[in-house]
């Protein structure tokens, strides 16, 4: 059973787009336990956020496959954001979130994580345990700084688009270039930006196997360190991957 604005126990499919009432989302949140699919939008005419409207129903949706929180007024996620094991889909792009619990890695089943033109500042080790994640979307976040190490166990990822090469950050190591090696199944085009210029070494960079990652048809660098332009060719595809905008931040 599909349902916009309103719910019922059979309900599998809810759709809250467009609905400005506060009251009314809570009261057809909390009427439908058995959802698969939730699709939400900020309040347009309200302040308030999912904490007032729907975290008191959040740990009801045990059967949730896809949620939708674009745009949402929150920095943070709620930890019972674990109890969503079936989760197969998580749009988080432009809400205000910054920090993720570390509970984030028991979403198992997760295949496309949104994040595009949120908040998010870093990526926790915990990513690395999204062992099914095909789509991590990363564009436009200007925020993000920091990515830890273990992106590379995410060996099913498709699509990335922007992968961060960062120093390490006190205890906590950063991602090394070399993690993109066993990335075989990325497709379209791929940025990446180097942060910490001084850890890109060349032997890291080789070691990623860029050009055994044959469904990318374009590589854009971004160093922060020096200033160059520099063509890469691919022999065996004809292709061209050129290293771009190489500037000092």
């Amino acid at each position: 059973e599909y349902s916009h604005a309103s719910a019922t126990e059979h309900t599998c499919h809810l759709s809250l787009l467009g609905i400005d009432d506060a009251e009314h989302k809570y009261n057809a949140s909390g009427a439908a336990n058995k959802v698969q699919t939730l699709l939400c939008d900020p309040d347009s005419d309200s302040k308030s956020d999912l904490h007032s409207v729907y975290i008191a129903h959040l740990t009801n949706f045990k059967w949730l496959r896809v949620l939708s929180l674009r745009g949402y007024r929150m920095y943070e996620l709620p930890k019972s954001i674990e109890d969503f094991s079936l989760l197969k889909y998580l749009n988080l792009s432009y809400s205000y979130v910054k920090w993720w619990p570390s509970s984030i890695g028991r979403l198992c089943n997760l295949q496309i994580l949104d994040l595009s033109v949120s908040k998010i500042e870093e990526l926790p080790k915990e990513i690395g345990e999204l062992s099914n994640l095909r789509y991590l979307g990363l564009k436009d976040i200007e925020e993000l700084k920091f990515i830890t190490e273990d992106l590379g166990k995410l060996t099913d990822l498709q699509i990335l688009y922007r992968f961060i090469v960062c120093d390490d950050k006190g205890d906590t190591r950063g991602c090394n270039i070399r993690e993109l090696k066993d990335l075989n199944k990325l497709k379209g085009e791929l940025l990446i930006e180097c942060l910490g210029g001084g850890r890109v070494k060349l032997i890291d960079a080789k070691n990623a196997q860029l050009k055994e990652k044959h469904e990318l048809i374009g590589v854009n660098f971004i160093l922060r360190s020096k200033r160059m332009t520099e063509w890469i060719m691919l022999p065996k595809r004809g292709v061209c991957w050129r290293l771009w905008n190489l500037h000092m931040a």
